[in-house]
């Protein structure tokens, strides 16, 4: 009864009854038998799960300082005051956020209030990203990388390899970038299949150090650039950086075993020369 309960409660909604009866019987055959050929499950160690936390808490605390940046110039727009500096959360801008006085003492302590919750949030910040530059250096295998890739920074590097954790978990390339939400929504009925946006499912930290990695290449590395530009003549420039960013994905994931080249695992070399 024990094996049974479990695998009714992992059920999911929606199942019909005798499909699900059926399926719960084969998941708890091979419970009891101790095997399990559909699922490969990893679970970070304390020093993964650190790494982890350690990138994504200073993604949470830029888009907190990037809503309380538009507060702010909400706030001054309402009464037509022009920002005292481009950049609000630097020093100029804070010092002079804190100097302007509203028409109302209360939209004042408003104000001043924002910009004194904006200023900690830097401070944060710059503290995780010097943690995480540390952490960086400290690691011989996560040097090694940001060394060999180009346009690799500290939080690009962590961040992949923390987020990736065990790639002998994926069975292929397509596993692979599955686990990071970069591949399409497939709709298929009879002979009929239609591919859609992107899943976006696993870690937004991945996608969103991929995405900037690839705009970043896409704009300063001459290989890159020759392999993007055909495509976009025939596609929107956010289809080829996504094209690009699951290439870098599954790149990084196979470059140890793959290539000792300093590029993104050979995918682009391989697609260039092809093309050519």
């Amino acid at each position: 009864m024990t094996w049974w309960w479990r695998t009714r409660q992992a059920e999911p909604e929606g199942v019909g009854q005798e499909d699900g009866q059926a399926r719960r019987a084969q998941i708890a055959r091979r419970l009891w038998l101790g095997i399990d050929r559909d699922a490969k499950t990893w679970y970070p160690d304390d020093a993964v799960y650190g790494d982890r936390k350690l990138v994504r808490t200073r993604r949470q605390m830029m888009k907190h300082r990037l809503a309380l940046n538009n507060e702010i110039r909400a706030q001054l727009r309402a009464y037509n005051i022009s920002p005292p500096a481009k950049t609000l959360h630097c020093k100029k801008g804070v010092a002079g956020l804190l100097a302007i006085e509203m028409p109302n003492p209360a939209l004042t302590a408003c104000l001043h209030a924002l910009t004194r919750a904006m200023a900690d949030l830097e401070v944060s910040i710059a503290e995780l990203t010097e943690q995480i530059e540390k952490r960086v250096a400290s690691d011989e295998r996560l040097r090694k990388l940001q060394q060999q890739l180009p346009s690799m920074g500290a939080l690009t590097t962590l961040t992949l390899v923390c987020e990736l954790g065990d790639v002998h978990r994926f069975r292929n390339a397509k596993a692979i970038a599955s686990s990071g939400g970069v591949v399409p929504r497939v709709y298929q009925s009879a002979d009929t299949a239609h591919h859609g946006r992107m899943t976006k499912r696993g870690s937004r930290s991945l996608r969103s150090v991929l995405g900037q990695w690839s705009v970043r290449l896409m704009a300063h590395d001459d290989l890159v650039s020759a392999w993007a530009a055909p495509k976009k003549q025939r596609l929107h420039k956010n289809k080829v950086r996504m094209m690009l960013a699951r290439k870098l994905l599954v790149g990084v994931a196979v470059l140890p075993g793959a290539t000792n080249r300093p590029t993104c695992g050979g995918a682009l070399d391989v697609e260039l020369k092809s093309a050519k």
